[in-house]
């Protein structure tokens, strides 16, 4: 999954009819709300101490 220029992957989540997911989705920081918060990470583990 390529992003265009200014765009990238994100992991968002979802509440759909009270069923909460979440999935990959491709953004832009303008598609973000007032708020929002971002986090750049490398890498591709996510690590739970």
């Amino acid at each position: 999954m390529s992003a265009p220029d200014g765009a990238f992957r994100a992991f968002r989540v979802f509440d759909e009819d009270g069923t909460i997911g979440g999935r990959v989705v491709q953004l832009a920081l303008d598609d973000l709300t007032d708020g929002a918060v971002v986090i750049r990470a490398r890498g591709r583990f996510v690590v739970k101490s």
